[in-house]
């Protein structure tokens, strides 16, 4: 038979228990909770009186020209997917839904489910964020990012290698950084990305002799090597500080594919997904 003891404590247990479970709150409710912060919404006015204006004068002036518009997602997306990979989950959040709500079809879509669901990630969301990467994928089976954004393709790809990237898939990493690499000329760039996948998706035993088994490939070039050792050194620095060492190792790879934008001529992006980036620094 049970002390009087026994019966208390269990009760208390139970209670306490039950408290958790009552306190505990969903991740929609935090997600809800987030967009009405502070941070989130002074940040989130901050993006777009720093995009919106200049993004709008850009296009009429090309417009006039007949050249390339720069889509409002596009700049969204990729400032989020930055962010994310800097350790900033609420700003990226802020910048993601500005994305989704300037996405008005099925590619631009695909872009801002994509950097949206690693926004969601990274705030801690797995059953959001899951939710939105399967929407992602549902899109992507019949999309063709070259209807719509044309030369701006090259920039929708390299959003989602720095998604790929951040969720430690170094082969799609590598496939998505391809075509920037081509026409930039950083042939390093799409096994520098894989090997940042891999330093992000660790720490394992497996991720010296991942990286190692990269450099030994006979396909690479001689850069990409130099890039991979660049990577493991700083990733090395900070060793005993995971988060802090795969947060410099995602704003190299941010920085390398802004770089490499400028160089196919997608400068605008570049610089006003860099402003964003660097507007999160200072806040």
């Amino acid at each position: 038979m049970r002390s009087s003891l026994q019966v208390v404590m269990m009760s208390v247990s139970v209670f306490f228990l039950v408290a958790c479970a009552s306190t505990q709150k969903s991740e929609k409710a935090q997600y809800e909770e987030t967009r009405k912060s502070f941070s989130y919404v002074s940040f989130q006015k901050l993006s777009k009186h720093t995009v919106d204006p200049s993004l709008e004068l850009y296009n009429k002036k090309v417009k006039s020209a007949e050249a390339d518009e720069v889509h409002k997602e596009l700049v969204h997306s990729m400032a989020s997917v930055g962010l994310a990979l800097g350790q900033y989950p609420v700003f990226s959040l802020a910048e993601a839904e500005l994305a989704r709500k300037a996405a008005s079809d099925d590619p631009g879509k695909y872009v801002a489910y994509s950097a949206f669901s690693l926004a969601l990630y990274s705030n801690g969301w797995e059953g959001l964020g899951a939710e939105y990467a399967a929407k992602a994928r549902l899109l992507a089976n019949g999309v063709e990012l070259d209807r719509k954004y044309q030369k701006s393709r090259i920039t929708a790809k390299a959003i989602l290698g720095m998604v790929a990237v951040s969720q430690g898939d170094g082969p799609a990493a590598e496939a998505l950084f391809a075509e920037l690499a081509e026409e930039s000329g950083q042939e390093w760039l799409p096994i520098a990305s894989h090997g940042a996948a891999i330093i992000i998706d660790g720490p394992s035993l497996q991720t010296v002799e991942k990286i190692e088994t990269l450099v030994s490939r006979s396909d690479i070039p001689f850069s990409a090597k130099q890039k991979l050792l660049e990577l493991q050194i700083l990733a090395d620095t900070y060793q005993g500080e995971q988060r802090k060492a795969k947060a410099e190792v995602s704003e190299l790879i941010t920085k390398w594919s802004l770089d490499a934008l400028r160089e196919v001529g997608d400068a605008s992006t570049a610089s006003l997904v860099d402003s964003v980036v660097k507007l999160a620094a200072k806040q």
